[in-house]
């Protein structure tokens, strides 16, 4: 929450000169304000060396105080509730990781549709380079717009394929904090149990990915910006391919090495960005983005216009960056 707020923060800080001041309420403002490689500004080290050291003294202080169960924030008792809907181990898992899943998809509407309400102004600024446009044509993208959101929906990507591995992690822990046998002691078998588990995360990394497109949607509707909603949709569910990819990486990893299930989807993830994000800035490192999930996406949005809406638009064009296929 704290790194949501602050990214936020800083988005409003950069997106007008009239509120420049924010970013000094944002911890990624601080370093913003560094400029370590143009202009250096030392001052800037003050806030940063200021929180780490209370916080750090708060810690101490509220740890000497604190008792047993007996936090500022205290947890309030599991409640039982109404069972009569849990008829198995499938509609047991939709119950247990429902509050985890809900904030997931939370965070990632509000953060599509962040980025889709300023999609218009960014579009502007980056229309007016001819370096930028130059790029984005030989991506095949027309519009400095489709380029914003493309890339904004490929962060996308890499939030959905985060949930997707930490939903490997949750299987895994399940499993190894004993919980699992509670239903393993009843006559159910251990793959209905999986299966049931896998196919209630897939259906929220399948939601997750049109709940982007409809916050894209929504965020550039509400400030002028028209944007098909059959293309977002489409490029929301594009979105959760490495999703789905790591979800079928994990369970297989799973079934052999349950210890190393929820680093080897972690692992894929973390490889996938930093390989794709290297491919990018070094030439002649194709045949290493090859093994990057993200490298295979099909860009979704084709044609996205500013202002009145068009009678028609396509679907279907070449990725974030490029496609190996």
């Amino acid at each position: 929450m704290v790194l949501a707020v602050s990214y936020v923060g800083r988005i409003f800080a950069d997106s007008s000169t009239a509120l420049a001041w924010l970013r000094w309420l944002t911890p990624l403002g601080w370093i913003e304000e560094l400029r370590p490689l143009a202009d250096p500004q030392p001052l800037a080290l003050i806030p940063i060396a200021a929180c780490v050291l209370g916080c750090a003294g708060l810690t101490f202080l509220l740890a000497g105080r604190r008792d047993l169960n007996a936090s500022l924030l205290q947890e309030s008792e599991g409640r039982l509730g109404d069972t009569r809907w849990l008829r198995g181990p499938t509609s047991l898992a939709l119950r247990l990781s429902g509050p985890t899943a809900l904030a997931w998809l939370s965070g990632i509407v509000a953060f599509s549709a962040l980025f889709g309400s300023v999609a218009r102004s960014t579009a502007d600024v980056l229309g007016s380079s001819p370096t930028f446009t130059a790029a984005l044509g030989r991506l095949g993208v027309r519009a400095a717009t489709e380029g914003y959101l493309s890339f904004a929906l490929f962060l996308v990507d890499v939030l959905i394929a985060v949930f997707a591995a930490s939903q490997i992690g949750a299987i895994r822990d399940e499993e190894a904090a004993g919980r699992l046998d509670n239903l393993l002691c009843r006559p159910v078998p251990r793959a209905w149990w999986l299966g049931g588990r896998l196919c209630v995360s897939l259906c929220v990394v399948v939601l997750a990915g049109l709940l982007a497109g409809f916050g894209a949607w929504l965020g550039a509707t509400t400030h002028h910006t028209y944007a098909a909603l059959p293309n977002l949709l489409a490029a929301g569910l594009n979105a959760t391919i490495p999703g789905i990819f790591v979800l079928g990486a994990g369970a297989l990893v799973f079934g052999v090495r349950p210890h190393f299930s929820a680093a080897a989807a972690y692992a894929v993830v973390a490889w996938s960005f930093l390989i794709d994000l290297l491919g990018s800035l070094f030439k002649g490192l194709d045949w290493l983005r090859d093994s990057s999930v993200f490298t295979y996406l099909k860009l979704a949005l084709r044609r996205i216009q500013i202002g009145r809406p068009r009678a028609s638009s396509s679907c279907s064009a070449s990725p974030w960056p490029r496609s190996a296929w």
